[in-house]
């Protein structure tokens, strides 16, 4: 079985962002230029992200589960998992860039 120690650490550091535990910093969550400036777009862009990141990660998870179910070879496994992994992670990146073009307009029509 593929490991799941990635999508397990991937859920790990993404709590404490879904929790709004991460205050701004220059090291750890969803760091854009924008989401930098202010805490009014940092801890919704980053709870967004946490939870994208999660869901995410329960997709890999759950390939790791099923994928030697339909596959018998173990390399064949360990790839396509892995890219099912990566894949689902590029879409979280992908949701988490679109909610904070979406926050950011929102943000800037209420002021």
């Amino acid at each position: 079985m593929t490991s799941a120690l990635a999508p397990a650490l991937i859920i790990i550091v993404s709590v404490p962002l879904v929790l709004k535990l991460v205050p701004r910093n220059g090291v750890y969550g969803f760091r854009t230029r924008h989401t930098v400036e202010s805490d009014e777009v940092w801890y919704p862009a980053n709870r967004a992200a946490g939870i994208a990141m999660i869901v995410a990660a329960v997709v890999w998870l759950a390939a790791i589960m099923l994928v030697p179910e339909v596959i018998g070879t173990p390399y064949l496994v360990s790839v396509v998992t892995v890219v099912i992994g990566l894949g689902a992670i590029g879409v979280a990146v992908l949701v988490s860039l679109l909610y904070l073009r979406r926050l950011l307009t929102s943000v800037e029509e209420s002021t």
